[in-house]
């Protein structure tokens, strides 16, 4: 059985014929099947409004309370012997039983439906003011007894593209503005406000983090036929893919790292690590340094809390390693707070030059979850990304009219 890896997927059914389909119409019961009440009246209840529905216990009500009511006046008529005047000669008990069954009748509220309509059109008038259309007359009310609005967040709350407003990269904080996919847009800030694009540090962190990844960006026509960027892969992801382009790495730069190893994101391990061949004494122009005999570089991306307590070595704004120390930890932690607590989602970037690979290449009997514990050794900590789902325009004064 296969419990993780790339893949690709064939797709050979949708909708209602898909697993979860045949599981959605398990759950649902057999639609085929009519349902009914009494015997013989369809049963709607489940398609029921509130209002409906409190209409239907007042009627069932009133309709008890009636019959009651019917039963007792022709007891007691019936008992005192009262009889027709028009007709004398008639046994009591034939004038009180029309006598209920005509109580009977006219206890019934006919005009209930047409005063609940009534009142629904004017709901109706009154949301057309307001400029929304009701397609269902009974929707009217269901809007009124709402008390909880719930509503999907991505895509629909927020714009559903990640965007990367924050780094910390080689020991600086960094700003990063622009907003969508379009990394024509906006730049990395450093905490003076001065252009921060070309530091070591910044543009090691997002190198490092593009070799893990699996997202591509590019430019495609939408449904209006406009070019617009567009990443295909993983959400998490695209903000960083967009925010290297931004800082001028190119399109292509992760095919000169030729990956020989993945192990894929997974929620036990909480990071994502792979492994790409380097050489020269620079991860890139202007990127960090590297040891000399440098082959292969191995990148953890992933939980901070996770990669950070793995690392013992961080990277500094010169180019230096110093070592990482528990207080170190304990401020970058909260540099990690920090971001969080502004609800932005954030992903750590460590890596590990090598000279070779730190298992026997040859043998085929090692699994991934033994080169993932080879290659995650003696980490060295290149910073922090911070990215966010941003709100849609008009979102929040539509939060606070709601309320």
């Amino acid at each position: 059985s296969i419990t993780s890896g790339v893949g690709k997927g064939l797709v050979v059914d949708t909708g209602m014929s898909t697993r979860i389909g045949r599981i959605a119409q398990l759950i649902n019961g057999d639609a085929s099947a009519r349902k009914t009440t009494c015997f013989c009246f369809p049963d709607t209840s489940a398609n029921q409004t509130p209002l409906q529905q409190n209409l239907n216990k007042l009627g069932a009500r009133i309709g008890i309370l009636a019959i009651i009511i019917c039963i007792g006046i022709f007891i007691i008529g019936w008992l005192t012997d009262r009889k027709d005047p028009s007709n004398p000669d008639s046994p009591a008990w034939l004038y009180m039983i029309l006598v209920s069954v005509t109580l009977a009748v006219a206890a019934i509220p006919e005009g209930i439906p047409l005063c609940v309509t009534i009142s629904l059109s004017i709901g109706c008038s009154d949301m057309v003011q307001q400029e929304v259309l009701v397609r269902k007359i009974a929707a009217v009310e269901t809007l009124g007894s709402a008390s909880v609005i719930c509503s999907d967040k991505t895509g629909t709350l927020t714009e559903g593209k990640m965007t990367m407003v924050g780094m910390y990269a080689a020991g600086t904080t960094y700003e990063v503005t622009g907003k969508g996919f379009d990394p024509e847009v906006g730049g990395v800030m450093r905490g003076d406000g001065t252009d921060g694009k070309n530091d070591m540090g910044v543009k090691s962190s997002l190198l490092t983090a593009i070799l893990c990844c699996n997202t591509t960006l590019s430019k495609e026509k939408d449904e209006a036929g406009v070019m617009k960027w567009t990443p295909k892969g993983n959400s998490s992801e695209a903000p960083i893919v967009v925010a290297a382009r931004k800082v001028g790495l190119s399109e292509n730069i992760a095919s000169d790292y030729p990956r020989v190893l993945e192990v894929p994101f997974s929620s036990s391990r909480k990071m994502m690590l792979t492994v790409s061949k380097v050489g020269g004494t620079h991860l890139c122009a202007g990127g960090m340094p590297l040891p000399p005999g440098t082959n292969y570089l191995a990148v953890c991306k992933g939980a901070p809390n996770y990669i950070i307590d793995l690392c013992c070595e961080q990277l500094r704004a010169d180019g230096s390693v110093d070592k990482l120390t528990d207080d170190d930890k304990a401020n970058i932690l909260k540099i990690v707070d920090g971001y969080s607590a502004r609800a932005l989602r954030v992903l750590a970037i460590a890596a590990r030059p090598m000279s070779k690979m730190p298992y026997d290449e040859s043998n085929d009997d090692i699994t991934t979850d033994q080169k993932f514990e080879a290659c995650r050794k003696q980490l060295r900590l290149i910073g922090l990304v911070a990215s966010i789902d941003p709100e849609r325009d008009g979102v929040p004064d539509s939060v606070v009219a709601a309320r």
